[in-house]
């Protein structure tokens, strides 16, 4: 029988088969490409970002009586209250690999083990401090042979299954590079813990959602492509200036898109070892 008209039950119908795939919706290549041409979209809104936030004054109004800069200040401040002014030594040695897809893996040969031995892809801004790291890692060392070491520009775009319509996008990083990348993840996600954010249990997030389905007096708000919408300006204003270094030697500057080289307006992608708790945290 028909559902009665209300809100939740035209969100149902609207929502429902949303990610069922068959041979009446979107073909692969065709959400395929919708996913590039999205990506590709929100690139260009970040491209007119780096510029906006280059250009806006400091004096400039951004809501009733708070200037830009202070809002920048104390935001800034906020952020080295959690990370601190630079990341540690220590901790930089502390990475990790997943067992994800790299630029020189697949995702069939991709065992978090198997990436300590054989070919490893890095950018050339992040191979001195990756050497500098292998340093205090002699087991590592020991076995990496360094004509195995290859220099890639940047990361290698695919997408993955999203819904009937459309595909996601993701990026293949450098191997050296995502090793790297996932230490300076796991200092901000240790710093936003510490601030009682943990990104590690979802258990808050759930009762207050739970909270607000019963009374109405919360809601979720998803932002479409929030990941690849962090720009590269938004990162080097309010991050310190430190953590800006390296983060920006360890991200790729450019992405391989169907064998053209694209530079990367958004600073990190979905595949970086850092975008999910650099996002968080901004």
């Amino acid at each position: 029988s028909a559902l009665p008209d209300s809100r939740r039950n035209t969100y149902l119908k609207e929502e429902f088969l949303t990610k069922f795939v068959s041979s009446e919706t979107a073909p692969p290549l065709v959400r395929r490409t919708r996913a590039i041409n999205k990506w590709l979209a929100t690139e260009r809104n970040n491209e007119a970002t780096n510029e906006r936030l280059l250009t806006t004054h400091g004096d400039y109004n951004i809501l009733p009586r708070v200037k830009f800069q202070d809002f920048v200040e104390w935001c800034q401040h906020f952020i080295v209250s959690i990370v601190g002014e630079f990341p540690l030594w220590e901790d930089l040695t502390r990475g990790s690999f997943s067992g994800g897809a790299t630029t020189s893996r697949k995702r069939t040969e991709s065992h978090p083990a198997g990436k300590y031995l054989g070919q490893a892809h890095v950018t050339r801004d992040a191979l001195p401090l990756f050497m500098k790291v292998l340093e205090d890692l002699p087991l590592w060392e020991k076995e990496l042979n360094l004509t195995d070491i290859r220099f890639v520009p940047g990361n290698v775009l695919f997408t993955v299954p999203k819904n009937a319509d459309i595909d996601r996008v993701c990026c293949k990083e450098p191997d050296l590079n995502m090793y790297l990348q996932k230490a300076c993840g796991d200092i901000i996600r240790r710093g936003l813990k510490r601030k009682g954010i943990s990104l590690n249990d979802q258990s808050r997030n759930q009762e207050l959602a739970r909270q607000g389905s019963i009374d109405g007096s919360l809601a979720t708000l998803d932002l479409s492509s929030a990941s690849d919408s962090v720009s590269n300006q938004l990162v080097w204003l309010l991050m310190p200036a430190s953590w800006c270094a390296v983060l920006d030697n360890l991200r790729s500057p450019t992405t391989l898109v169907d064998g053209v080289e694209h530079r990367n307006e958004v600073f990190s992608s979905m595949g970086n070892g850092f975008t999910f708790e650099l996002e968080s945290l901004l």
